[in-house]
């Protein structure tokens, strides 16, 4: 079973609607945020956390937008 950010991370990264993709940031960053407020500071998830709250930075940011369409493509059937 996958964590609840992980699922929202999840679905944020795979929106292709530009308008719902910043709602999904926002769910999948509050997500991360409180389960990191749930770890102590060494716990190995936390630097996967930390990973994913820059990748949602960045997706925001318009950055991964060319890589992401890119891997869509060539990933379908």
């Amino acid at each position: 079973m996958r964590a609840a950010w992980s699922l929202k991370y999840r679905a944020a990264i795979l929106e292709r609607n530009p308008a719902l993709q910043l709602l999904r940031i926002v769910e999948a960053y509050g997500a991360i945020q409180r389960q990191l407020e749930k770890l102590e500071k060494d716990s190995p998830e936390r630097r996967k956390l930390d990973n994913a709250i820059n990748t949602l930075d960045r997706l925001r940011n318009g950055d991964l937008r060319p890589q992401l369409d890119e891997l869509r493509f060539t990933t379908k059937g």
